[in-house]
């Protein structure tokens, strides 16, 4: 038999700061997003020198606030297709 999951991932391409992905995770229990099935988002920012500590510090209580987690893509080329297809497919599937 195949399980088909019910859950689902956000990708924020050229992410910057993560402002948005960070307002959309403190968003989507207030909209039913996580019931919905939205489990965790992926920043991606080629930047590898971004101080990533306020999103360190969102991801902390993520659980306990029933919001997805971030996760953190820093050096991440968008022109390197293949490659992001292959991870963007490993982090789907895992």
């Amino acid at each position: 038999t195949t399980t088909i999951s019910n859950t689902f991932i956000a990708v924020d391409a050229c992410c910057g700061k993560g402002v948005f992905s960070t307002l959309l995770s403190y968003l989507v229990p207030q909209c039913g997003l996580c019931y919905a099935g939205l489990s965790r988002i992926i920043l991606l920012d080629k930047n590898e020198e971004i101080n990533w500590n306020h999103i360190q510090a969102a991801n902390a209580n993520h659980t306990l606030e029933k919001r997805p987690f971030l996760e953190l893509w820093p050096g991440t080329n968008l022109h390197e297709h293949d490659i992001m297809v292959e991870r963007l497919l490993l982090a789907s599937a895992g």
